[in-house]
Formats: structure tokens, sequence, C-alpha cells
């Protein structure tokens, strides 16, 4: 359904498609936030980047085989050209399978019901997406949260202010990709790149990059201007009663 609440009919914020069933706050930082995985819109961007990329590939072949293929043409009895065009047709029907069942996998893992991928909560932040799985950070250790784009793809980026504090509470394949990701964005920083090395796709949110960016900052600050006192407090409770 379209909603236009307060908060989103600000400058700041835009007409969304959201949902307002899961006890989620955009006006009041002090309150939590729930952001859940964005099916359709990731469908839908899948799809497009899929036609771009079998168009590419299909040109791709088409230009790979005419050579081989031209040859024969006009020496029918070339072997190294009869060769080179039954690899070349194997690699790109190969290939070709390989692409369509990616496609496939990935509209199907989409399709499937998601919980929450971001949640704002007073004891921190916690990112659950496909790519990045990382338990409450608490609010200190989050130094700001941006948008950026990483061509193709536009992102919410989070940069935090100790990799080594953070990396606790990130799975270890989290952690293996943060600190790829680290070397990449430092890389891309050097050509006036802009880029960071915590990442989640704007196709898999409900929301803008730019306007969640925004609402991690607020409630950030919000906390960090309370002394962290609330943030600490909550933090210990949580992790107290994970323990019991």
């Amino acid at each position: 359904m379209e909603l236009e609440s307060p908060a989103l009919g600000s400058e700041k914020f835009s007409s969304i498609e959201f949902d307002t069933t899961h006890g989620v706050s955009l006006d009041d930082p002090s309150q939590p936030l729930t952001l859940y995985f964005n099916s359709r819109r990731a469908i839908d961007a899948l799809n497009q980047r899929f036609k771009v990329i079998m168009t590419i590939v299909t040109c791709g072949f088409t230009i790979l085989l005419m050579m081989p293929g031209s040859e024969l043409i006009v020496n029918p009895g070339r072997q190294n050209a009869k060769a080179a065009l039954l690899v070349f047709s194997v690699f790109a029907i190969l290939y070709s399978m390989t692409l369509a069942l990616a496609y496939l996998y990935s509209i199907r893992h989409f399709q499937k019901p998601k919980g929450p991928i971001i949640e704002m909560r007073p004891e921190g932040l916690r990112i659950q997406s496909p790519g990045i799985k990382l338990d409450l950070v608490p609010w200190a250790d989050i130094k700001e949260a941006r948008a950026h784009t990483l061509f193709p793809f536009r992102m919410l980026g989070i940069v935090p202010n100790s990799f080594g504090r953070v990396l606790r509470y990130a799975s270890f394949c989290t952690r293996l990709a943060i600190i790829l990701e680290s070397a990449a964005a430092w890389t891309l920083n050097l050509f006036g790149l802009s880029a960071t090395p915590l990442s989640v796709q704007e196709d898999w949110l409900p929301l803008n990059a730019d306007e969640i960016a925004t609402l991690i900052n607020s409630r950030r600050d919000y906390y960090v201007d309370l002394g962290n006192t609330a943030s600490i407090a909550a933090f210990d409770r949580c992790r107290t009663n994970g323990q019991s």
C-alpha cells in the first residue's frame, strides 16, 4: 500500500511502499525501526540486469562465433576453424546455462519470506542482508551511514569507528566480506570514488539508501547525545537476556 506519513512527507523522504504492521517508527529516533527485505524490488532489479547481461553475452558470443564461422565459409576444410567453432559453441552454451541457473536460483531465493534486513534498536544496529550478517552493533561503534554508487549498484554504506570491534558482531562469512570490501573501498577511495567497507544494495531495501542513511544517522546521534547511557544499558540487557 502507498503511505505518506508525516516524516515521509518532508523533503528528505519520498512516498514509498512501506509496511506499517510491525511497529516501526520513522518519526521518533528513540523508538525502534524495522525494515524488511523488499522482494519485489529486488526481483525487478534482477530481471532488468539479467536482460542487459544476456544481451551483452549474446552479442559477445555472436562475434566470437563469427570468427571461425567466417573462416569455414572461406576455407571449409580448415580443421582448426572447425575445432574453434566447436569449442566456442560448447562454451557459449555452458556459460549461458550457468547464467540462467544463477538467475533462477536468485529469483527463487528472493521469493522466499525474509525477516528484517535492518533493525534500529535502542541497543544498536542489526543488519541481516544476503551479503552481511551483523548482530547488534552498539551505536557508539558506528561512525556514520551514507549512500554511494558502486556501478551499477546504488548502495547503503555503513562506516564503523573500529573495524576490529565490528568484526566481533559479524558472522565468519561477513568477516571475510568486510575485510575484502575494506580493501576494495580503500583502493576506490584512492581514485576519488566513494565506497564503504559495509554495504547493502538499495534494491533490497524498502526505502532509498539516502533515506535509510538519514534514519540511521539520526538514531546514532540521538544515543550518542545521550552519552550512550541508554544504548549501553539496553545493549547489556539484551546480552544478559541472550545468555540466560
